[in-house]
C-alpha cells in the first residue's frame, strides 16, 4: 500500500513536489527551513484527489493536522482552521516572525503538549466548591483544576505571538536596552504597548494593518488603525476593551475610577492582562532583554 506521508527530504524528491512551480517549490522550502529553525518536527502528507493539498501534521502523530496548505500556479494558500488563511506568494514573507507562521507554531507546540498523571490530596470543602463551580460551567471537576493550573503557570504573555509582537513594538519605541529603574513615564508605555501587542493579530485582521510606534524626538505616538483610538467601542470586541485600557494608562489624567469602570467589562481572556498591565505600571516589572520571557519580576531586597 502506497504510503501518503513523507519526512521534509523524501518529500522533496517526490513527483508531487517536482511538479510545483519553481516559485511555489522555493516558497514551500522557505517555510520548512523556518519551522525546522523554530524546532518543529513535521510530516507531510500528500492529498488525493484533484485539488493539490498538501498538510503538516506533527510527527509523532501523522494522523494530526497542524495545517492544509493549498498549491496554486504562483503562491500558496495555507490554513490553520476557518477563520486562520494566509496568502503566501513570496519567500520574503516567511519568516519566525510572520503571523502566520507564529499560528504554526502556536499550534503545533499545543499538540505537542504532553500530559502526565500526577495525585494529590485536596480537602473535601475545596471538592465540594470545584464541584459548584464545574456543574455552573459545564465542565468535569478535572477541566476545572486544570484550567485554573494552566491560568497560574502560563506567565506574563498569551502567546508565542504575543511575545513576539511586544518585542518588535518595544525596538519600534527604542527600548532595546535594559529597563531596570522605575519611570512612570516609560512603564505607562510598556504596559500600553504590552496590551496592544496581545491583539496584533485581530487589529491585522480587521483593519488591514497592525499599530506601530512612531518616535519624533522625544515623542511617541501609535501609527496603524488609529481611527480605533478616536472613536472606540468597548463593546466590539476583547481587542476594542484592551485599546481602550491601554489609552486609558497613557492618559496623563488617567483615575483608578475609570481603569475600574473598564476592567468591569473585561471577561476571563482580557482581565489577566489588564491585571498585568497594571503590574508592569506600578514597576513591579522591568525589561530585561537577557532574559527568555523579557519581563522580569522586580527584585526587592528587604532591609
Amino acid at each position: 500500500m502506497q504510503r501518503d506521508y513523507f519526512c521534509r527530504q523524501e518529500f522533496m524528491k517526490t513527483g508531487k513536489y517536482l511538479s510545483f512551480g519553481e516559485k511555489v517549490r522555493a516558497i514551500l522550502a522557505r517555510l520548512f527551513d523556518v519551522l525546522n529553525q523554530e524546532g518543529v518536527d513535521f510530516v507531510i502528507k500528500v492529498g488525493r484527489g484533484k485539488n493539490e493539498i498538501i498538510t503538516l501534521a506533527y510527527d509523532e502523530k501523522a494522523t494530526s493536522n497542524i495545517a492544509a496548505i493549498y498549491i496554486h500556479k504562483e503562491h500558496i494558500r495555507i490554513r490553520l482552521s476557518e477563520n486562520d488563511e494566509a496568502k503566501v506568494a513570496d519567500t520574503g514573507e516567511i519568516n519566525k516572525e510572520a503571523v502566520i507562521v507564529l499560528d504554526i507554531l502556536d499550534k503545533y507546540f499545543e499538540q505537542k503538549r504532553e500530559k502526565r498523571r500526577f495525585s494529590i490530596y485536596v480537602y473535601s470543602d475545596i471538592i465540594e466548591k470545584l464541584e459548584v463551580m464545574a456543574q455552573a460551567e459545564n465542565k468535569k471537576v478535572n477541566e476545572i483544576i486544570e484550567q485554573s493550573l494552566e491560568d497560574r503557570t502560563k506567565g506574563l504573555f498569551n502567546s508565542r505571538r504575543h511575545k513576539v509582537e511586544f518585542i518588535d513594538m518595544l525596538k519600534q519605541a527604542g527600548y532595546t536596552e535594559n529597563i531596570s529603574s522605575f519611570d512612570k513615564k516609560t512603564m505607562s508605555r510598556v504596559a500600553a504597548i504590552y496590551l496592544v501587542s496581545a491583539y496584533q493579530k485581530e487589529y491585522l485582521r480587521n483593519e488591514g494593518e497592525k499599530f506601530s510606534i512612531i518616535c519624533k524626538g522625544e515623542k511617541t505616538a501609535f501609527g496603524g488603525p488609529v481611527h480605533l483610538i478616536r472613536d472606540l467601542d468597548i463593546g466590539y470586541d476583547d481587542s476594542h476593551v484592551i485599546l481602550a485600557f491601554a489609552i486609558l494608562i497613557l492618559s496623563p489624567t488617567m483615575n483608578s475610577e475609570s481603569l475600574i469602570d473598564i476592567m468591569q467589562s473585561m471577561n476571563e481572556s482580557t482581565f489577566p492582562l489588564a491585571v498585568n498591565a497594571m503590574k508592569i505600571l506600578k514597576g513591579q516589572y522591568m525589561i530585561d532583554t537577557n532574559s527568555e520571557e523579557i519581563l522580569t519580576r522586580m527584585q526587592v531586597v528587604e532591609i
